[in-house]
């Protein structure tokens, strides 16, 4: 493993193991598909494809999240009230960072 592969993987372990369980907050992908959360998706597509390689497919997987935060969000199955097809909806204490669009209040 290249040495900013490794680094990224274990920045996001980092991640995982201090910073998310403070935050109060789930992964939207992972609540509403049942599947591993973003966080945890991308370090195992960084450790599988490397660095630069995994980028396209971690970027495809926070559309996803958005989509399924908007899901979760409206009740729909994939998009939120007319006219917001292409954003996220956001709360007052949540920026447009990607990382925000993928966390959800645990519930």
């Amino acid at each position: 493993m290249q040495l900013g592969t490794a680094s990224a993987v274990s920045l996001i372990g980092v991640y995982q193991r201090w910073i998310s369980p403070r935050k109060g907050y789930a992964c939207a992908h992972r609540v509403h598909h049942g599947d591993v959360s973003c966080s945890e998706f991308a370090k195992q597509a960084i450790a599988a494809a490397g660095l630069f390689s995994a980028l396209p497919s971690i970027r495809h997987r926070f559309i996803e999240c958005r989509e399924a935060y908007g899901a979760i969000q409206y009740g729909s199955s994939k998009d939120g009230p007319e006219g917001s097809k292409d954003r996220a909806p956001s709360s007052p204490t949540q920026g447009d960072t990607c990382v925000n669009i993928c966390t959800l209040p645990c519930m």
